[in-house]
């Protein structure tokens, strides 16, 4: 039993191997990847640390540095420890002292500054760096004094951290007698307009978490945790942490940075291998679909070809020479049948066009029929032989003149469209046929833009309405007024239309013929009643199909309407 395989399926197949493959493909090298970019992003981590504790302790060198300077060198320092020393000598060292404490203030690039304090005279002189602090000069002149006041009497070198409007500080400096010499450094605000908007500083001292940068948007609280890790960077809820060792007593730095994958691609090996395999799946499998589309649309084309060299050979319609397949394709055996089946069909279509013809042939003889009415011409001939016997011989004339002029037109050379000013010469001679046999006067009047006079019509499709209305005319003495109405319009999209209305005041149509003329056309077949209007109605839907529209009603005021909407066609003559 063979196996048949739905086309669906063979390329669902493909499509799941190709898919497979690229998974596992990108979960390696995005593992690999991720691998490497998270080590690389620690390690940039660990060296940003790495330079900001280096500039801490440059810092902090520096600021010690000049303390000891001061504390051992400055003659104004040492005048200001004298004993006994006057008010004016007070005055004079601490003037030079805040000088030197302004210059040094002046070259610091973070919030910090240097300080004088005289316990004995309450009188406290320092001077800061221009970067802002969330306290004013007053206000931290204040806290720094009550942390020198609060430090024991013992000890003579002073390291304290203290609080001024929720930022830390930590002091550093001597103590001699009431005198306080040292710096003072903002470790909150430090370094904090160079810091990018994901990036932070902590201070760790004794594992306890003692400030950390304002203003960051995530949680710090794991920065005390570093303490414990001693001098390593972790990864912990977004967050890399880098601790590292500073020149402050039981102190650590931290720094923080929002995690992030910082690389660039194009720079790495295995991207380029990644995006080489990548290609290369896309191509082979591309390529094997292809050659499956180009196979399942070649066999179809062999099979019509050989059927119609077998068919043309007048062979047995059910042999089949296409080379036979391993691989049955559910699609390409049903499309295969199809051809068979349509091949079949093609006599039964040569039929169904030659009814069509042998129909709208019949439709065209009847119409040729319906106009040689014996009635009609012997009439006509009886009224010219009366209008001579009577002496009449101009209106005799006249009625052999339109007579001809009609027939003529009748059985002119067969065209599909006529110009519709033709078809309302023919209208008006045949109104004064009418006229001269029937001895009763019409009213033909004529509303035809000279647009809509240039437009082809079929042949006789005003005239078999005009002579539908003469021929219901039921009253002696009665006037017959026909109006034909024709324009140019265009329709909701815009295509060119050519309206035609024939109205008359005579009876109008009996209520039960008019559902019967408003039947959609389907066929053509031989009646007694209406034959002409049958006749139109068909020709019109050979002509035009559903394009074309024909309805018929009654006016308000009395007399039958008839409405026609064509597609504008300008008519081509085609006479040599």
């Amino acid at each position: 039993m063979k196996r048949t395989w739905s086309f669906k399926q063979v390329q669902g197949i493909l499509w799941a191997v190709m898919i497979v493959a690229l998974a596992a493909i990108m979960t390696i090298l995005s593992t690999i990847f991720y691998r490497n970019s998270r080590q690389e992003y620690l390690h940039t981590v660990n060296s940003m640390a790495e330079n900001y504790a280096s500039d801490f302790d440059r810092d902090i060198g520096s600021l010690k540095k000049l303390v000891d300077s001061i504390y051992i060198n400055d003659g104004s320092f040492y005048r200001l420890l004298r004993p006994g020393a006057s008010e004016f000598e007070w005055f004079g060292a601490t003037y030079h002292l805040q000088n030197t404490l302004e210059s040094a203030a002046g070259s610091l690039d973070f919030m910090g500054g240097l300080f004088v304090y005289d316990a004995g005279k309450h009188s406290m002189r320092s001077r800061y760096s221009s970067y802002p602090a969330a306290a004013e000069t007053v206000e931290l002149n204040q806290a720094l004094r009550d942390a020198l006041c609060a430090f024991p009497d013992k000890k003579r070198n002073i390291q304290i951290c203290f609080q001024c409007r929720s930022e830390d500080y930590y002091i550093y400096g001597w103590r001699t007698r009431n005198i306080y010499l040292g710096y003072i450094i903002n470790l909150s605000r430090y370094n904090y307009e160079k810091l990018e908007r994901t990036q932070g500083l902590a201070f760790v001292q004794n594992g306890t978490l003692l400030t950390h940068t304002p203003d960051i948007s995530f949680d710090c609280s794991e920065a005390a945790n570093c303490w414990e890790s001693q001098d390593a960077t972790i990864e912990k809820d977004g967050i890399a942490y880098s601790a590292k060792p500073i020149s402050i007593p039981d102190m650590q730095m931290v720094f923080f940075q929002k995690s992030g994958v910082r690389m660039s691609l194009w720079k790495q090996t295995d991207f380029w291998v990644f995006l080489f395999l990548t290609v290369m799946v896309i191509v082979a499998v591309m390529y094997s679909f292809n050659r499956l589309i180009q196979w399942s649309m070649f066999t179809p084309v062999m099979h019509l070809a050989k059927r119609l060299q077998t068919m043309k050979a007048g062979e047995d319609k059910q042999q089949d020479s296409a080379q036979p397949s391993r691989i049955h394709i559910a699609e390409i055996d049903r499309i295969n049948e199809q051809m068979n089946a349509m091949l079949d069909e093609i006599h039964s279509l040569q039929d169904r066009q030659y009814q069509e013809k042998m129909r709208a042939d019949h439709a065209q003889l009847q119409y040729y029929q319906l106009q040689i009415n014996p009635h009609f011409y012997l009439n006509c001939m009886n009224t010219v032989s009366t209008l001579i016997e009577d002496g009449r011989t101009a209106e005799a004339r006249d009625l052999i003149y339109a007579l001809s002029s009609h027939f003529r037109y009748v059985f002119r050379d067969r065209k599909t469209l006529v110009p519709l000013a033709e078809e309302m010469k023919e209208v008006r001679d045949y109104c004064n046929i009418y006229t001269i046999k029937g001895g009763f006067p019409i009213l033909l009047e004529g509303k035809v833009s000279a647009e809509a006079e240039k437009t082809g019509v079929p042949i006789l499709a005003i005239e078999t309405f005009v002579e539908n209305s003469i021929k219901h005319v039921k009253k002696n003495g009665f006037i017959l007024r026909i109006i034909v109405q024709a324009e140019c319009v265009q329709d909701e999209e815009g295509k060119n239309l050519t309206r035609i209305r024939i109205s008359d005041n005579g009876a109008g149509y009996p209520e039960n013929v008019l559902a019967d003329l408003n039947r959609e056309v389907t066929d053509f077949a031989y009646s007694s009643q209406h034959v002409g209007i049958d006749n139109v109605r068909y020709r019109l839907s050979l002509l035009y199909g559903d394009r074309a529209k024909i309805y018929f009603y009654n006016a308000p005021f009395g007399g039958a309407v008839t409405e026609m909407t064509l597609p504008e066609t300008e008519y081509e003559s085609s006479d040599c």
